[in-house]
């Protein structure tokens, strides 16, 4: 999927920022030539919102590429939502006391 395309709404993200240490370990490991599993997409409403990858997406922009493996699930706006959620509480950086909150009450409204 192209990067360009992508909608990055802060309302999927848990997190209150991107971790700077974890978008440069991730450009370091993409320049190596490392892979990464893909990120998630959900279409909704005709756009691509980004739920699950916004370090990995960042550290491809910051790299110049324009391409990234992604997984599209096409949904509504409330399962997107809570496909945000898991991701952020699944897996990667671990998330803070108030994120954590804010992924429960994303998933609560998905």
């Amino acid at each position: 999927i192209e990067l360009d395309t992508l909608t990055k709404d802060p309302q999927f993200q848990a997190r209150g920022k991107l971790n700077d240490g974890v978008v440069k370990r991730y450009y370091d490991s993409y320049g190596a030539g490392a892979e990464f599993p893909p990120i998630t997409v959900c279409r909704v409403e005709g756009m691509q919102i980004l739920v699950d990858g916004w370090h990995r997406v960042e550290a491809l922009t910051r790299l110049g590429r324009r391409l990234v493996e992604a997984e599209v699930v096409t949904c509504a706006r409330e399962e997107a939502l809570g496909i945000a959620a898991m991701a952020n509480l699944k897996h990667g950086l671990p998330l803070k006391n108030g994120e954590i909150r804010k992924a429960f009450r994303l998933y609560v409204q998905g």
